[in-house]
Parts: C-alpha cells; sequence; structure tokens
C-alpha cells in the first residue's frame, strides 16, 4: 500500500493498521517526515482479505482511512 501524508512541518509519524476487531496488525515507524507529501510504502501482504483502518499519528494529531484488501 503506499500511503500520501501531506505534513505542514517535520515530524515522526506512526501508522496502525487496525483489523475490523480494533486489533493492530501492522505498524509503520519510519524516519521522521519532512514538509510537505511524503509517500509511504507497507507491505500489507501478510494481511487476509478485508477492511482495515489507517491510523495516521504525529504532531498530536491523527487520522484515519479505511483500505480494502482483496
Amino acid at each position: 500500500v503506499d500511503l500520501t501524508v501531506n505534513i505542514y512541518r517535520e515530524m515522526n509519524v506512526t501508522v496502525n493498521v487496525t483489523n475490523i476487531n480494533g486489533q493492530v496488525v501492522h505498524t509503520y515507524n519510519g524516519k521522521p517526515l519532512t514538509k510537505g507529501g511524503n509517500k509511504l510504502q507497507m507491505d500489507l501482504s501478510h494481511l487476509e482479505a478485508g477492511i482495515y483502518t489507517v491510523n495516521i499519528f504525529g504532531g498530536g494529531s491523527m487520522m484515519n482511512k479505511k483500505v480494502v484488501i482483496k
């Protein structure tokens, strides 16, 4: 999965992928992201088909997105 994250200043982010039961099934802790658009690549091939939530945490903020794995 490729994610583009736009941020207003350099910061560390954590990305958790959770399943429908709210269990964290994948975590991304990469290098600090720079101001502007950043592309994150995550290998989620180990996950079963289904609907997952991608939770992005950084700078005191959180954003959630749904992803469907077929």
